[in-house]
């Protein structure tokens, strides 16, 4: 006979499915790294900072994950704040996650309104105020 899940069940089997899947895909990501940015980098440098010698909000972004894979979190940084930044908010959802599937609710990341603005003016900000600041542009690749 044939038992159907009820929806509590299929969300934490699907949940579960996203606990194993990730740290599977981090792995993999790193072990094919070179493929990854040698793909990433035949797109060639940025349309917009050519064309106006500004950086974008992606400018660094690519830097940034390399830096990460090589576990130098500071140059990442450096970079550019939205990938780590976004790393990290993944990384707190994660957790939450796994407490959810063990059977406790715990909120790590605020579901406020209040803090989707802050963030959004603060990296609002940011990518304008890096054109202008010297020690906030990317750097080259080493």
């Amino acid at each position: 006979m044939a038992q159907t899940l009820s929806a509590e069940q299929k969300r934490k089997r699907s949940e579960l499915i996203v606990i194993i899947g990730v740290p599977v895909l981090l792995l993999l990501l790193y072990l094919f790294q070179r493929p990854i940015v040698s793909f990433v980098q035949m797109f060639g440098t940025c349309a917009f900072h050519t064309v106006t010698g500004k950086y974008c909000p992606g400018c660094g972004n690519t830097r940034s994950v390399r830096c990460m894979l090589k576990g130098d979190f500071l140059l990442a940084l450096r970079m550019n704040l939205t990938m780590p930044f976004l790393i990290a908010l993944g990384a707190l959802f994660y957790i939450e996650m796994i407490f959810d599937v063990l059977g406790k609710k715990i909120r790590l990341i605020p579901r406020k309104i209040w803090l989707l603005v802050v963030v959004l003016v603060f990296f609002g900000i940011y990518f304008i105020a890096r054109n202008f600041i010297p020690w906030l542009a990317p750097l080259p690749m080493p």
